[in-house]
């Protein structure tokens, strides 16, 4: 005799029906593998549970990128990025063959992460953001001056991998072929061994410490900043993740070639080197770039504070000496495009403010030189109000009407040109005639 089949106490399934693949037994009753999945949208809806757990293997991700090619990268990072045509060529092929891996496993490449090494505001965070915007892949960017080796106050490397779950709304497989930024990587320069140097505490440790996530690796992420061991974790497999680290490295001659031996007489250990093979250097951005930055690319700076007022009603327009200027004061400050961002904000602080009152009055806003450079009452930008449009000519356009005026009038009134407005009501006028002397011959 066969074991009597057993049922779901909650929707009533039979075991090995439609859908019911197995059942959870408790000590009286049993639930389904469909309920518990009920079960868990219910509290994830009900915000009882963080994330749900992921049943693809992130065939939906890999689907997006099988088109990709390394012209295909590169054309899309000449619509966001200005300058840098040898980096993108490098970054392009870098990212191809990152995922050509990824796509063949049975290949057995060794996984290349990527050093992206030029002066602040050269556009490394660019790079790393365009990339994961292009490929539609989820994207976190760590500072790595906040890491610290384990026992020291600051954010274990794993929070790394946390930041990368989130923007991959916890979906674990998705995460798992993420593209992680770690800037200021230079910060963890290790000087110890160098001739009378002090040696920072753990910057080494730190990057010994990150050679587990960019290898490749199942690491365990629990929530919070540090590591919890009575935490609830999540594992992620790192062999997938694109890693770009990005540094300035101060001192480097960046119109020279950079490879990894120049990057470790910075203080970068050979271990971290040899993880991170692709190295690829950055120029300063000239002049000429930096005004192609404020207006060429797309959602470039300029056109984002131009909508920011467009939602006040005004129009914000910048003269060509004004937008020279801030590039002359980004370039003064060495912060490259990175500061064309906060001088627009320092000097449109005013204007943003008070915005929603001159809305009534104004309705165009032009950016001078003297906004830029100058200070208090020479740095009013110019505000002014739209005449109105004058009538279309079409509306008062005089076109010769012939009116045949009443027989006992033809003597004496010649024919006349009216205007089309008066048309109207003077053929009215003739046809009320015309009937009032018919009624007449009638009686």
């Amino acid at each position: 005799m066969g074991r009597q089949k057993r049922n779901c106490s909650f929707c009533g399934k039979l075991e090995g029906d439609n859908g019911c693949k197995y059942l959870i037994a408790g000590p009286t009753v049993h639930i389904c593998n469909e309920c518990v999945e009920l079960s868990v949208d219910i509290l994830v809806e009900g915000g009882f549970l963080k994330h749900k757990v992921c049943q693809n293997d992130g065939a939906d991700v890999l689907k997006a990128i099988d088109n990709v090619t390394p012209r295909t990268i590169r054309e899309y990072l000449e619509r966001t990025i200005i300058g840098q045509d040898h980096a993108k060529t490098a970054v392009a092929v870098a990212v191809y063959n990152h995922f050509k891996r990824i796509n063949n496993p049975e290949a057995g490449l060794e996984k290349s992460n990527l050093m992206l090494v030029g002066p602040t505001g050269c556009g490394k965070t660019m790079f790393a953001r365009s990339i994961a915007k292009m490929l539609g892949l989820p994207f976190a960017i760590a500072d790595a001056t906040s890491l610290t080796a384990a026992g020291y106050v600051g954010d274990d490397v794993e929070v790394i991998l946390k930041s990368l779950l989130d923007a991959a709304d916890g979906d674990v497989k998705k995460a798992e072929r993420g593209v992680v930024f770690i800037d200021e990587i230079d910060k963890l320069a290790d000087w110890s061994t160098g001739p009378g140097v002090t040696a920072n505490v753990g910057r080494g440790e730190v990057q010994r410490s990150l050679l587990k996530l960019l290898e490749g690796s199942e690491v365990r992420v629990s929530e919070g900043r540090r590591k919890n061991p009575e935490a609830d974790c999540t594992v992620i497999k790192t062999h997938n993740i694109l890693f770009i680290v990005g540094g300035a490295f101060v001192g480097l001659d960046y119109d020279k070639p950079i490879t990894s031996e120049t990057v470790q007489g910075y203080g970068m250990i050979p271990e971290f080197m040899g993880r991170v093979p692709v190295v690829v250097g950055l120029k300063e951005l000239t002049r000429a770039e930096l005004l192609r930055v404020l207006t060429e690319p797309d959602g470039n700076i300029v056109s984002q504070y131009q909508k920011l007022l467009e939602l006040d009603g005004l129009k914000l327009e910048f003269e060509a000496d004004a937008l020279g200027a801030i590039v002359d004061l980004a370039l003064a400050n060495k912060t490259g495009a990175r500061g064309l961002r906060s001088i627009l904000e320092e000097k449109l602080m005013r204007i943003m403010f008070e915005a929603p009152e001159y809305k009534a009055k104004f309705d165009r806003c032009t950016i001078t030189k003297d906004v830029i450079t100058e200070e208090g009452v020479k740095a009013c930008p110019i505000f002014e109000k739209s005449t109105p449009k004058p009538p279309t000519a079409e509306a008062e356009k005089t076109v010769p009407i012939e009116v045949q005026a009443p027989a006992s009038s033809l003597a004496h009134k010649p024919k006349r040109k009216y205007t089309r407005r008066k048309q109207t009501a003077l053929l009215s006028g003739a046809a009320t005639s015309k009937d009032a002397a018919s009624a007449q011959s009638n009686d």
